[in-house]
């Protein structure tokens, strides 16, 4: 029997499971089992913000790491809120640690169930994204109780714990030189990006130029505002699945070309995979509970000088990385759970 987490914070095990949970068990030959962590998807009670009608707290869009006081002040602003509504609730008690332990649980009942001794049942565990941060998290908590562990797309675990993660886009920025390598080898017949280039370089600067072109001048996409940081966020997804037809590599090409020749009539904006009610206030709240009392910056001057060097160093993503990570901002007030 093998454990599994689909991702997130936010997905919902049970759901993915359903979808590819019997091609993997005859892969792999092992029985996968999932859940829904706490606060997500059908577990309940959900991991949510509970805000009012009447709130007027909202995203504002930051402006090209220039004035983020704004943006540093409405997650301060939505953050607080999110505490206070969780100050009697059982929020708390949804981190990452919490839910090894379910898994623990889970494991040594099944154990008992089947006449075997609990202390000594062994977890065999495949993670996915957020879902390696629980397999890194199960083998640091219970490093003689694990057999096999698969691990794929790694969060880096320690950074994760801290707050501040910004590894990803260097991995990101990989990711892309390594698609222009590709694309540029398997020629226009199969990239269309490639066409007309001689060199990996001449397609990663049409990449680039889409990125830039979107930053500059930002478009309309089935309603709804599509600037760089939401053509990076796309492309970002694509890469889960590279060889997948409709959303990998060949998505990257024509969504970059689409963004070069302003023709995005048949681009759709990337969701997360099992969207759920619960997922954007579950990956807030787990988020902060995991991280509570270590977040490193603790004034605006400090986390702008952050975001800068970052901005400094990372070739893509450096402003929607800066004014997406505000939800960590949250332990600063949120308690966490001893």
């Amino acid at each position: 029997m093998t454990n599994t987490n689909a991702g997130g914070p936010g997905e919902s095990g049970t759901e993915s499971l359903l979808s590819w949970g019997e091609t993997y068990a005859k892969r792999w030959g092992y029985n996968p089992v999932s859940f829904d962590p706490r606060g997500v998807s059908w577990t309940k009670p959900k991991a949510s913000c509970s805000y009012t009608d009447d709130t007027t707290l909202r995203r504002r869009q930051a402006d090209a790491l220039g004035n983020l006081t704004e943006t540093w002040y409405s997650w301060l602003e939505q953050n607080l809120a999110c505490t206070i509504a969780n100050e009697n609730t059982d929020a708390k008690y949804v981190g990452s640690s919490a839910v090894v332990q379910d898994m623990m649980h889970f494991t040594e009942l099944q154990a008992a169930a089947r006449g075997k001794d609990p202390e000594h049942a062994v977890i065999n565990y495949y993670g996915i994204s957020y879902g390696t941060l629980l397999g890194q998290t199960l083998v640091a908590m219970y490093p003689d109780r694990v057999g096999r562990v698969l691990l794929d797309g790694n969060v880096y675990g320690v950074a994760h714990y801290q707050g501040w993660e910004p590894s990803g886009l260097d991995d990101f920025a990989h990711g892309i030189w390594l698609f222009a390598k590709l694309c540029y080898e398997a020629g226009e017949e199969w990239c269309v990006l490639a066409e007309g280039t001689k060199s990996l370089e001449e397609v990663k600067a049409r990449f680039d130029e889409a990125v830039e072109k979107l930053r500059n001048n930002p478009i309309n996409v089935a309603g709804e505002r599509f600037d760089h940081n939401s053509f990076l966020s796309t492309i970002q997804q694509y890469m889960y699945s590279p060889r997948q037809p409709e959303k990998g590599f060949a998505s990257i090409a024509n969504t970059t070309l689409s963004a070069l020749t302003s023709d995005m009539a048949g681009v759709k904006m990337m969701k997360r995979d099992n969207p759920t009610e619960t997922s954007k206030d579950a990956l807030g709240i787990i988020t902060a509970v995991d991280i509570a009392g270590r977040y490193p910056w603790s004034t605006y001057e400090q986390w702008k000088a952050a975001a800068e060097k970052l901005q400094a160093t990372a070739p893509y993503g450096a402003q929607g990385y800066a004014s997406s990570n505000g939800y960590d901002f949250l332990p600063i007030t949120f308690n966490r759970c001893p």
